[in-house]
């Protein structure tokens, strides 16, 4: 199953998020698996895992980790991304799942 990869400093805040977006995905049809993990752990799932994953955003307060992270999801060829704030903070599962979409031109 193709993979949306989300992290964040912890992996708490997002995981809330990705509860949200699982149920907006199956209201979509979509097949997608959404994980929810801490911006250290993303460099051994990328390297673990890299053929099942088609997207990665990170935590509005990441920000300052994109352009490292970036240069490891190249190595794939997976597109990165941060999560729009304002969907974050309010929990917009709609529009983050617009946004993924987005990134994999879906």
């Amino acid at each position: 199953m193709k993979q949306v990869i989300f992290a964040c400093a912890g992996g708490m805040s997002t995981s809330l998020l990705v509860n949200k977006i699982r149920k907006e995905a199956l209201e979509r049809s979509l097949d997608f698996d959404f994980i929810a993990i801490s911006e250290q752990l993303l460099y051994q799932h990328l390297n673990s895992d890299s053929d099942n994953i088609i997207a990665v955003l990170l935590g509005p307060q990441m920000r300052f980790a994109l352009d490292e992270s970036k240069k490891q999801t190249e190595k794939f060829g997976i597109p990165i991304d941060i999560i729009d704030p304002v969907a974050y903070g309010t929990m917009n599962a709609s529009k983050v799942l617009d946004q993924i979409l987005q990134m994999i031109k879906a």
